[in-house]
């Protein structure tokens, strides 16, 4: 009888344990989900301000005939 209120108490121990640490995790995930959105959105338009712009298409130089 020891054995199986140790044992109950053991898994509802282990549970209250995984519930904290998953919550725990799932707001480290948020606010690394917010830190690597608000770095985008500081870094992109500067990244976007470098790339040239789109050409006409290709060109061919002249053969000469």
């Amino acid at each position: 009888m020891v054995i199986l209120i140790s044992c109950i108490a053991a898994g509802v121990i282990a549970i209250l344990i995984a519930t904290i640490v998953g919550y725990d995790l799932i707001s480290h995930v948020k606010r690394l989900k917010k830190a690597i959105r608000t770095a985008a959105d500081d870094v992109l338009p500067k990244v976007h301000e470098l790339v040239p712009p789109a050409s006409e298409g290709r060109h061919r130089a002249p053969t000469g005939r």
